[in-house]
């Protein structure tokens, strides 16, 4: 866009910007790595087994008939209704708190090896699942099962995957482990109550079909993990400060989009949606679950991250789009259906998996779109595919632009006065699509770390968080991105001057955009056709 800042701003300002953004992306790192704990904390608590003959009420350890150690020895002549596996939430003294903003809970199975009794793999588990809750603050008051009020009730199928690791020299195998996967409990996307506890019944026959033929199980335990309340109050002065500061360059770069007597174009348009998503991403709006019951707001967060992924993939396409697009196909959504389509399949995709899972656990918080396997791969293979695909055409198009802009460049300075000029504003297009490349590559790295991994770098009596590190660094990076891109490729200030002499009418024709493909072919035909004309005026004399 000839008139842009990035091509009118000097290279000592130009800088001093990058510097200063530089320098506040590495703060946002070190917020993360040593002041923000920890993004999540796991506590695993393992189940009472309990004999009793309540049915239908909550089910405390105080109110436990018998207590048994062994989950499968000690049963053996009991009816398997009369089993309830009982676990509180958090354990001890300790409270949950809206801080936490939800709470995942995982099961795992403790199954050992039995000549008598042995793994059967092909057994499915079917989990008679009761939560309920408590805010009274005497503990002893909540060992009256009158304390208790019910949250959900529900019943899930859960297949058991576990493998055998028999020790070398030994074939005596009775007392060893299996190591098996653990089982999606159940997830609530808030957490505004301070107690929970957990009944979950293991039937072994339900409308004519077995279940829970298993193997010598002794005992079940359950992984609570929540978001720490440290990282969320972190997370929030930083979205909150963020909301504020990139109010200023959007309403700054439109405003001056609005001044010129031309309407917007595709290119600015996209830049201008990314900045109105990115304010949306960044409204604090988590605090809602501070102060109110809200369980869909764990969901409604996804939805926003992904409407903000959904617009990020779009711009990037559109920002080296327009600069290999030639005149005709310049400014036009419908040059780029393609690329939109393969992005547009990928958050399908991600929104019907999540809708699948987070969706209906707003109404069923035991649901998991993993109980379908097949589906589930289904919808991940489909957004794999399209995003490699989408990253195959990205890198094409970069490379293709950054060859077009050599060629511009070596073409303008063949023929033009102000060669330095134009080397520099190639630079600055170089230097914005490597940064451009490099957010999305960082943008990858956190998803999966996100997804994946949290753990902590120990070193001496210092301790990083990498988790908490990525997720603070990489949300300033799209910030401070945004920030430069809005920054950049503003209007400069020069255009709304009223005064225009030959300097600047000069000076307007040299820098001229570096994203046209067909001034290229224009600019080297005229260069060689001046050369024939030089070479035969020098034949002549």
């Amino acid at each position: 866009m000839a008139g842009a800042v990035i091509e009118m701003l000097s290279t000592r300002k130009m800088v001093l910007l990058v510097v200063a953004l530089l320098l506040v992306q590495v703060m946002f790192f070190l917020i993360g790595g040593l002041i923000a704990p920890a993004p999540s904390t796991a506590q695993v608590n393992i189940m009472t087994n309990c004999i009793t003959d309540e049915k239908n009420g909550p089910v405390t350890k105080s109110s436990c008939k018998k207590q048994v150690n062994d989950l499968y020895e000690d049963t053996k002549n009991h009816d398997a209704e009369d089993l309830v596996l009982i676990v509180n939430i958090p354990r001890g003294n300790h409270q949950m708190l809206p801080w936490f903003q939800y709470l995942l809970g995982l099961l795992h199975v403790d199954i050992t090896y039995k000549e008598q009794n042995q793994y059967n793999p092909n057994s499915t588990m079917l989990l008679d699942v009761k939560l309920y809750y408590s805010n009274n603050p005497d503990r002893a008051a909540r060992n009256d099962p009158k304390a208790w009020n019910i949250l959900a009730s529900c019943q899930e199928e859960r297949h058991l995957e576990c493998t055998f690791h028999p020790p070398e020299n030994n074939n005596d195998y009775e007392g060893i482990q299996y190591d098996c996967d653990v089982l999606h409990l159940f997830q609530l996307g808030s957490v505004p109550h301070k107690y929970y506890l957990v009944n979950i019944r293991l039937p072994v026959r339900r409308n004519g079909k077995e279940y829970n033929r298993i193997g010598h199980t002794q005992e079940l335990s359950v992984v609570a993990i929540r978001q720490t309340g440290g990282f969320t109050k972190v997370w929030m002065c930083l979205k909150s400060a963020l909301t504020v500061i990139m109010c200023f360059p959007v309403v700054w770069f439109w405003r001056r989009i609005l001044l010129l007597d031309r309407k917007p174009l595709l290119l600015e348009k996209a830049i201008f949606a990314l900045g109105v998503c990115m304010i949306f991403l960044n409204l604090p709006l988590e605090l809602v679950s501070i102060f109110f019951e809200a369980p869909w707001m764990l969901f409604f967060t996804d939805l926003r991250q992904g409407l903000f992924y959904a617009v990020l993939l779009s711009f990037w396409i559109i920002f080296v789009g327009e600069h290999i697009m030639d005149r005709p196909n310049r400014n036009k959504l419908s040059s780029y259906k393609w690329q939109l389509g393969s992005i547009s399949s990928i958050m399908v995709a991600l929104l019907v998996f999540d809708i699948a899972e987070r969706g209906m656990q707003l109404v069923n918080p035991c649901a998991t779109v993993w109980t379908h396997h097949n589906f589930a791969m289904a919808l991940l293979i489909v957004a794999s595919i399209s995003g490699c695909l989408y990253f195959l055409t990205l890198l094409y198009m970069v490379i293709k632009v950054l060859r077009i802009i050599s060629i511009k460049q070596k073409s303008v300075q063949a023929v033009s006065k102000r060669g330095k000029s134009i080397k520099t504003v190639a630079r600055r297009f170089r230097l914005l699509m490597a940064l451009s490349m490099g957010t999305a590559a960082l943008t990858i790295i956190f998803y999966i770390l996100s997804q994946k991994y949290d753990g902590l770098l120990e070193h001496g009596d210092h301790k990083v968080s990498v988790s908490s590190a990525f997720f603070t660094g990489v949300y300033g990076l799209w910030n401070m991105y945004l920030f430069l891109v809005l920054s950049l490729y503003a209007p400069s200030h020069k255009e709304f001057g009223t005064e225009i002499n030959d300097e600047s009418i000069d000076n307007r024709q040299e820098l001229i955009e570096l994203n046209d493909s067909h001034a290229v072919t224009t600019e080297v035909s005229d260069h060689a056709h001046i050369l024939d004309l030089t070479q035969q005026k020098e034949m002549q004399d």
